[in-house]
């Protein structure tokens, strides 16, 4: 089932979920690398990395208006009924 149902969230919107989750990872590794790993003198291999950063972080921020018009043009599944909503 590719489309939202009452009951559960389909492939698409699971598969955003899980690809953006993965790119935000990714971005947050590289950052981290750059810090600990990458020496500020070596400027080749800083712009390298940071590149793949700044790439990663644009893609995180394309998934997500992805997943926002997903969500808006979808259907929320309802919780189960021995979950009520929190106020």
């Amino acid at each position: 089932m590719i489309k939202n149902t009452e009951l559960t969230y389909g492939s698409v919107a699971k598969w955003l979920h899980w690809i953006t989750a993965l790119l935000f990872l990714l971005a947050y590794i590289f950052v981290y690398y750059l810090v600990w790993f990458v020496d500020h003198d070596d400027r080749q291999t800083y712009s390298f990395v940071q590149s793949f950063h700044k790439a990663i972080g644009f893609s995180v921020l394309i998934f997500f208006f992805l997943r926002v018009y997903w969500r808006a043009v979808n259907p929320k599944p309802k919780l189960p009924d021995h979950m009520p909503w929190c106020n």
